[in-house]
Parts: C-alpha cells; sequence; structure tokens
C-alpha cells in the first residue's frame, strides 16, 4: 500500500515537470512572438539584449566584460558604474520592488575627418568622443528613456539597453575595479557590526574610487579599485 508521504512526493514531483513544461510553452507562444513584434514595430532594437544568468542575483562586477562587448567592445574605456540596491552578497535582485538597477558609462576616442572649410573651434575640427551608455534593469517591461535632450522614447526592455552620444571634451576614465561588490560590503561589515541582514546599499564607481552609502543611515564610505578604505 502507498503511503500518504509517497503520494505527496509524487505530486511534487508531477506538478514541478507541469511547471517546468508550461515554462517553456509561455516562452515559445507567448513571449519569443511578443518579442518578434514588438522589434518589428520598434520598440526593440539591437541595442536592447537579455540579461546573461539570473536576474535575480545580478553581479556587477562579475559581468563586467559582458557588459562592456556589450557597449561596443576592448576599444572603449571605462567612466562609471552606479549601482542601486546592492545586497549583502554583492548581487541585485533585479526583480525586486524596490527597483534595483545598474547603470555603465563609457566612452570612445572619435577618429574624424577634418573639414578644411570649417575654421578651429567649430565641432568639425575637434576631436570628439563616444559616450556609451548601458542601463541594466528589470527584464521583459516597457520603460521611458530619454534618448535625445528633451525627447524621450518608449522601449520594451529586455534587461540590457544601450544608448550613445558624442561629446567634444575629453571625459574622466577610470581603470576596472579590482574588486567585487560583495568584498566592499564586507568591509562595511567589519566597521558598522549592527547593519541590519536585509540592507541594500548604493555603490557607485568613479575616478578609480568606490562610494559606499546607505538610504537613511549616515553610512558613507569611500574605497580605492582594490577595495582598500580610504581614510
Amino acid at each position: 500500500m502507498v503511503s500518504n508521504k509517497t503520494i505527496k512526493m509524487m505530486q511534487k514531483k508531477s506538478l514541478s515537470k507541469l511547471f517546468k513544461k508550461s515554462h517553456i510553452l509561455i516562452v515559445i507562444f507567448i513571449i519569443i512572438p511578443l518579442i518578434s513584434i514588438l522589434t518589428m514595430i520598434g520598440l526593440i532594437s539591437p541595442n536592447n539584449k537579455r540579461i546573461k544568468g539570473n536576474p535575480s542575483s545580478f553581479d556587477p562586477i562579475g559581468q563586467y566584460e559582458t557588459i562592456k562587448q556589450f557597449a561596443g567592445g576592448d576599444d572603449l574605456k571605462l567612466g562609471s558604474i552606479e549601482a542601486k540596491y546592492v545586497k549583502r552578497d554583492g548581487t541585485l535582485d533585479l526583480y525586486a520592488k524596490y527597483k534595483p538597477n545598474v547603470t555603465y558609462e563609457f566612452y570612445k576616442q572619435m577618429k574624424i575627418k577634418k573639414n578644411k572649410d570649417m575654421p578651429f573651434g567649430t565641432e568639425n575640427s575637434n576631436i570628439k568622443y563616444k559616450v556609451v551608455t548601458v542601463k541594466i534593469t528589470k527584464p521583459y517591461h516597457f520603460e521611458t528613456w530619454s534618448h535625445l535632450p528633451g525627447r524621450t522614447k518608449a522601449i520594451f526592455h529586455l534587461g540590457m539597453f544601450k544608448k550613445s552620444y558624442n561629446i567634444f571634451v575629453q571625459p574622466k576614465t577610470s581603470k576596472r575595479p579590482n574588486c567585487s561588490f560583495k568584498k566592499i560590503w564586507d568591509n562595511v561589515i567589519e566597521i558598522e557590526k549592527d547593519i541590519p541582514q536585509n540592507t541594500v546599499a548604493i555603490i557607485d564607481y568613479k575616478d578609480d574610487q568606490f562610494t559606499f552609502q546607505i538610504k537613511n543611515r549616515s553610512s558613507h564610505y569611500k574605497f580605492d579599485a582594490n577595495g582598500s578604505l580610504i581614510k
């Protein structure tokens, strides 16, 4: 005679298999056709891409090279990384209701042909730089983004979206950070041992420095690119 425990286990396995099959069917018959339609009408572009790995545990430093390649490749130099609501393990849950997100900014010097008829000091006679911004946010939702000064555009966000524009002033760049967000968090916990377990932080990286802060708390620290506290 089959025990109740065995029956329950069999039911759980059946439900698990059913869930997996339904998940595959949703992707095949709903998500893929939807993405195709949105691409055709211009709401999805080559500048829009799915995030690699699990969006509920996105690692901004661990995914750095993937983001850089999506932005344009090895010729780009890092400007900054801005991460809102980083958990203690150094990752972000992009599905969370409090809207975690990461913004990367890269720069590239552009080679432009000078027009001999244009005087020095005009845009045509100066070196220009391409700025590429990559935003990481919750996958599969509509979002309004500013793509030109004073203009906005609705996009269907797949999770990773980039835009670019040109500037004529040489930007400040940063070297690739040699430290994970988890290490930054660990260093802060060593200083403040009473931080609640479910706390999230804002961590920025710019000018070869990390800035760590927690909203509604006086926690504010700076670290160098290797994760050492700047006193």
